[in-house]
């Protein structure tokens, strides 16, 4: 777990997120308990150093590699999804790389400063480039 650069101290929001989402789905009502979930980490077997009561989650490992993370997610959605059909890794990554590659294309178009993108932002340059690029 990386520390925080100002404060020198460890960020805890996903494992704090985690153990909500957890909480919800053992003590929630039945539509909380019937909530899916993928763990990952980009080292294996690291959260063991930091968080021991993860016993009984499968925790996938990415390597930081965010093609890797789209892979994992894929190859889990099927499982727990009820769509019929999903497309390959191979065409999600490529649809990935492509927004990627129109980042700043949509940055610029939505007047927004790629550099410094609120969350919500970041959410209005995903749906303004999907609406353009249809194929999924």
């Amino acid at each position: 777990m990386a520390l925080d650069p100002v404060s020198a101290l460890p960020r805890f929001n996903m494992p704090l997120e985690l153990g909500l989402y957890l909480g919800a789905k053992r003590y929630g009502d039945r539509k909380q308990g019937m909530k899916k979930l993928i763990v990952m980490d980009q080292h294996p077997f690291r959260y063991r150093q930091a968080i021991s009561d993860i016993s009984g989650q499968d925790v996938e490992c990415h390597d930081g590699d965010p093609l890797k993370a789209i892979k994992r997610v894929r190859d889990w959605l099927p499982t727990v999804s009820r769509r019929k059909t999903l497309p390959g890794a191979t065409k999600i990554i490529e649809r990935y790389e492509q927004y990627e590659q129109d980042f700043t294309l949509v940055c610029n178009t939505l007047a927004l400063d790629a550099g410094d993108l609120p969350f919500q932002d970041l959410l209005e340059t995903i749906a303004s480039w999907q609406d353009l690029n249809q194929t999924l």
